[in-house]
């Protein structure tokens, strides 16, 4: 029986080569595979934590649910440059109407298609802190803004040892106009007071 000939040195070189190749290359697959799992799922993530952002209207006409941004106020309006004395400022104004604003905000109740009260804030580019509440006896009013940024804001009734009544804070309320709507949680008609104030010692 002949002995067969020993594989030389050079096709032992060109194996190792050719297992070399396949190794990266099924290792690049597989890194490639890897990769776009990931992005799948850092995609989903990003879905499912996305916080939603308030609705934005481009227009000065256009909003939801019968609200008319550009009808009168019902109540009257004021401009106030920052620093405005007397503080907080005061105005009359009752709570009616028929219009849900659940469109907007689930607890924001009934108002009016024209806002109450409309407040023109000057005074510079920097923006300050902001406070817009309603003083009622009543238990049920609400308020609903809508800010310069072209952003909703609702505020429902607080009761506390020093608040009674919703309450809107803005921490960094921007120059421009501020449209107010006041509103009630039942649809009944609520009297009282809208006040605008610079200060968070003042409320309800």
């Amino acid at each position: 029986m002949e002995n067969q000939p020993n594989p030389t040195p050079k096709s032992k070189s060109n194996r190792l080569v050719w297992i070399i190749v396949g190794v990266v290359a099924l290792g690049a697959m597989l890194f490639c595979c890897v990769l776009v799992a990931a992005g799948i799922l850092f995609f989903q993530f990003q879905k499912m934590t996305t916080v939603p952002q308030p609705v934005l209207y481009p227009t000065e006409t256009s909003a939801p649910g019968g609200l008319d941004l550009t009808a009168a106020p019902l109540f009257g309006s004021i401009s106030l440059q920052r620093g405005f004395t007397p503080d907080p400022f005061l105005a009359d104004a009752t709570s009616s109407g028929d219009i849900d604003t659940s469109t907007l905000f689930q607890n924001c109740g009934y108002t009016t298609s024209a806002p109450s009260y409309v407040l023109n804030l000057t005074g510079g580019a920097s923006a300050t802190f902001l406070r817009i509440y309603f003083k009622s006896d009543e238990t049920d009013p609400t308020l609903l803004v809508y800010t310069p940024d072209k952003l909703w804001e609702c505020a429902e009734t607080e009761t506390s040892a020093s608040l009674n009544g919703p309450v809107l804070d803005l921490e960094n309320a921007p120059s421009g106009k501020y449209l107010i709507w006041v509103g009630s949680t039942s649809g009944n008609s609520t009297s009282g007071q809208i006040g605008i104030s610079q200060s968070e010692s003042n409320g309800p």
